[in-house]
């Protein structure tokens, strides 16, 4: 249990970084798109993927300088609770997808 509670503790810190609109945009592209559940941990790691270079990206576009992320323990530990939460995202808008599919049929 010590050890749950001192995951939740690295954890915690890094979702309170997440930027809701693009998370929300990335995660709803990938539940749509994802053909079958099983494909929720993959889709979860491209999304993450998707997002870490949404972020790098997007501030160039407003004009300052492009800043490359910096691959250390603090990169990894917000990398995993942002793949978490992607799996978690994009498993509900697989299931409300499922759940629309089958009422339309």
């Amino acid at each position: 249990m010590d050890d749950l509670y001192a995951f939740w503790l690295i954890i915690r810190k890094r979702i309170y970084h997440i930027h809701p609109i693009q998370f929300a945009i990335v995660a709803v592209l990938a539940g749509i798109a994802l053909p079958r559940i099983v494909f929720v941990v993959p889709a979860a790691i491209g999304a993450s993927i998707v997002y870490v270079l949404v972020n790098t990206i997007l501030p160039t576009l407003a004009g300052s300088d492009f800043v490359r992320p910096h691959l250390n323990h603090a990169f990894w530990y917000f990398f995993m609770s942002d793949a978490i939460a992607f799996t978690v995202a994009i498993g509900v808008v697989y299931l409300l997808k499922s759940l629309v599919m089958g009422l339309r049929n």
